[in-house]
């Protein structure tokens, strides 16, 4: 947009909180503007119209349908997309995304999946060649469904993602390593003692606080039954964001379970352990908090890669039993937390490596000098 640095960052469900933050660590540059843009805005209609009439959230047709009109998470992880990157006018998608780069005329774009990289791509190449056009791998492992070789850089959060990228023929000069960024809310630092006042919480007892996902998996409800062994040793806490379902399990153990309209720093705050499937933005929350976290079995190949880019910054309890063993150590043996102080120290020096913030830095140097500006 006129006398606007305007970046363009696509989300879906799942990446919305990533573009949430980095349009949040851009806030402080004067007459930057950065739009977040629904990948599902670019669905063509036919298909629009075929979920809405067939796909009840809570029908039978959703779960054989939604594979089909949307893709699982593991569908096409092992397979690269073609790096063809022509435009043409016949495509919807394609006539939707360059009405998208005429009326924001951005100086960057950020994708965080392959849905629109091949209409982002061509789009630039055809009509705005100086725009540069960026891929944040928010996980810990890596779906192929990204690579695209046009793509000007791929930020990634560790050396064993960069690592396999290379092997898939991406040239190291455009990946660059970084923090993936979190929301700005958990930059604020709420004394534990506080937080657990707030919480109405035993301060004699330790703080385990589940977190989930986008849904409720034999691995979540395996291991909030295991939690409830240790209710009576600790404070047992579970956060469901908007998973209703995850909700609704935890409430019938009675665990003491939270939606999305609370305070998540503030449950971060109280922790003492997190416990999670190896889902990113549990995690590198976690991370920004330096908060021990026990990782248990995960539900799909993407979550089971992640495993292997969180060694040495998460406690590994995807054996059968681990987290019980785990949990169970830690709440018996005295000072047994100083054990893992080497994680929490790799996370701290995580926060103040040189290439944290890359990829901020990245965007802000497409944008123009404040005299250049038209």
């Amino acid at each position: 947009m006129k006398n606007k640095q305007t970046v363009l960052v696509f989300a879906n469900e799942s990446t919305e909180v990533f573009a949430r933050a980095i349009k949040e660590r851009l806030s402080h540059i004067k007459d930057a503007l950065c739009i977040i843009i629904g990948e599902n805005e670019f669905v063509s209609t036919g298909l629009q119209i075929a979920k809405d009439l067939l796909l009840n959230p809570d029908g039978i047709v959703i779960k054989t349908a939604k594979k089909i009109l949307e893709g699982g998470p593991d569908r096409g992880i092992d397979r690269i997309p073609s790096s063809d990157i022509t435009y043409t006018d016949r495509s919807v998608s394609f006539v939707k995304m360059r009405n998208v780069f005429r009326r924001y005329e951005p100086k960057a774009v950020v994708l965080m999946s392959g849905a629109l990289a091949k209409e982002a791509l061509a789009v630039r190449a055809k009509f705005a060649p100086d725009v540069k056009v960026f891929m944040l791998v928010k996980d810990f492992g890596i779906h192929c469904g990204i690579i695209n070789h046009n793509i000007d850089k791929f930020f990634v959060e560790n050396m064993a993602i960069l690592t396999t990228l290379a092997n898939y023929g991406v040239k190291e000069r455009q990946i660059a390593v970084t923090n993936i960024p979190v929301p700005a809310e958990f930059d604020n630092a709420i004394p534990k003692d506080e937080a657990a006042k707030t919480l109405n919480l035993d301060a004699q007892k330790p703080v385990l606080l589940f977190r989930g996902g986008d849904k409720l998996t034999p691995s979540d409800k395996t291991a909030l039954i295991e939690l409830t062994e240790f209710s009576k040793r600790a404070n047992v806490l579970v956060y469901c964001g908007t998973n209703r379902k995850l909700f609704e399990f935890a409430s019938s153990l009675r665990l003491k379970a939270f939606n999305e309209g609370y305070d998540l720093n503030m449950l971060y705050s109280a922790a003492d352990l997190l416990i999670t499937r190896p889902v990113s933005q549990n995690i590198l929350v976690a991370l920004h908090k330096k908060l021990l976290c026990v990782v248990i079995p995960p539900s799909d190949k993407l979550e089971e890669r992640s495993i292997k880019g969180l060694k040495g910054l998460v406690i590994d309890a995807t054996a059968k039993g681990g987290m019980v063993t785990f949990i169970d150590d830690y709440l018996r043996t005295p000072g047994f937390e100083k054990t893992y102080k080497s994680v929490t120290q790799e996370m701290a020096e995580r926060l103040k490596r040189p290439a944290a913030g890359a990829l901020i830095e990245a965007i802000t140097n497409t944008f123009e000098p404040e005299g250049d500006k038209k």
